[in-house]
């Protein structure tokens, strides 16, 4: 997909701005020089000049009308080129930010075809079509090639757009604390996590259940409509929360959030509907060591218990993803996209549902945000093995 270009550079506004500030600058220096002379020789006026029927004051009078005019019309070029100056800078901005969504918009269109016409396997989708999907083994499983298979546990991949290539990061949500279905104990590990002491993070979590659930009982240091009323705030919804903002009307999470780093929060959770436990193919083992699912004990527990350990062993991915997108635009900034994608089985109509996460500039260098083995990556929209055939 192509979109009308945009002209990179603005050049000639720069020019324009040089030249304006140099006529300024050379303004004001005349008329300095001219008025440190005129200072010098005290407005003196030869003999012969008075014999000729004109008086000093007549003599005198141009002379200072246009060295205020030359004055009054330096400042006017100098305020004119700052002004110009600014402008083309918030011009060079504008076209950054055109160039940085017209790099998203592409990406995210390749990455959504990829998505739907991707055949979900172990581990992630399959990205070869339906008929190239591998050979099947003597086990009765179909194989899938290793360059065919984009991994749901955070694999990158690359799309090369126009302005320039984006990285696409492919996350399924089962891999991620949901706020809206996981257990409050496991989401009260993770806000202590976050560097919030125990105390709060028990209040946190314990309300966050109570605002979600359908019901009207009151946990232990939860709070249900009584407690709103009694603070003066609106009521819980009782209903999974819609979006992250929708957290600032939890009772205590307000002044909780206050010193926890959002974009780290939203990392690592999903406002998604899930089953209430994470499957581990999917989810980070940094992520899993800090709520405790690595141990023996809690291992061993998961293993008891038929719903869990049928939950956590899963390695199939679900119908919603999460896709986090980097961009670098000419200017050497970085910008972060993270977007969430559903499929809808049995409906054509509407095929999918996109969600919006959150976007932002991120202040990091080449390594770190994966540009720096950009050559090793893998394609997102066609599938290498099928292209060799």
């Amino acid at each position: 997909m192509r979109f009308i270009w945009i002209p990179r550079s603005f050049r000639w506004l720069y020019v324009c701005t040089v030249n304006i500030q140099i006529i300024g600058l050379t303004g004001s220096l005349l008329f300095w020089v001219l008025m440190t002379y005129l200072i010098e020789t005290g407005f003196k006026m030869p003999i012969h000049e008075q014999d000729q029927g004109c008086s000093i004051r007549q003599r005198g009078f141009v002379l200072p009308y246009v060295l205020t005019a030359i004055a009054i019309l330096s400042i006017a070029v100098t305020i004119a080129a700052q002004r110009l100056q600014s402008t083309s800078a918030m011009i060079v901005r504008i076209q950054e930010e055109t160039e940085s969504e017209i790099a998203f918009m592409n990406a995210e269109v390749e990455t959504l075809y990829a998505f739907l016409i991707g055949t979900p396997v172990e581990g992630g989708i399959n990205l070869a079509p339906v008929i190239e999907v591998a050979e099947p083994s003597l086990n009765g499983v179909d194989e899938v090639a290793e360059v065919d298979l984009w991994s749901g546990a955070g694999e990158t991949r690359i799309v090369d757009t126009f302005y320039g290539p984006v990285l696409v990061s492919y996350q399924d949500v089962s891999g991620l604390v949901s706020i809206n279905a996981t257990n409050e104990k496991i989401i009260e590990k993770f806000i202590i996590s976050l560097d919030v002491k125990p105390t709060t993070a028990r209040s946190m979590a314990a309300t966050l259940a109570d605002y979600r659930d359908p019901d009207h009982q009151r946990r232990f240091q939860g709070g249900e409509r009584a407690d709103y009323r009694l603070r003066k705030l609106p009521p819980p919804a009782n209903s999974p929360l819609r979006s992250y903002s929708e957290l600032g009307n939890v009772l205590y999470w307000p002044d909780g959030m206050k010193n926890i780093d959002l974009y780290a929060f939203m990392d690592q959770t999903t406002i998604a509907l899930g089953a209430g436990f994470m499957k581990h193919a999917f989810t980070d083992s940094k992520l899993l060591d800090t709520l405790g699912l690595n141990s023996m004990s809690m291992r061993q527990r998961i293993l008891d218990s038929s719903i869990e350990g049928f939950i956590a062993g899963d390695s199939f991915p679900t119908n919603r993803a999460r896709f986090i997108l980097s961009y670098r635009n000419p200017a050497g900034r970085y910008k972060k996209r993270v977007i969430e994608i559903e499929r809808k089985l049995n409906n054509p109509d509407k095929p999918f549902e996109k969600f919006w996460v959150y976007q932002t500039t991120v202040l990091e260098g080449s390594e770190n945000a994966g540009f720096g083995q950009i050559d090793e990556l893998k394609n997102v929209f066609y599938s290498p093995s099928y292209r060799s055939k």
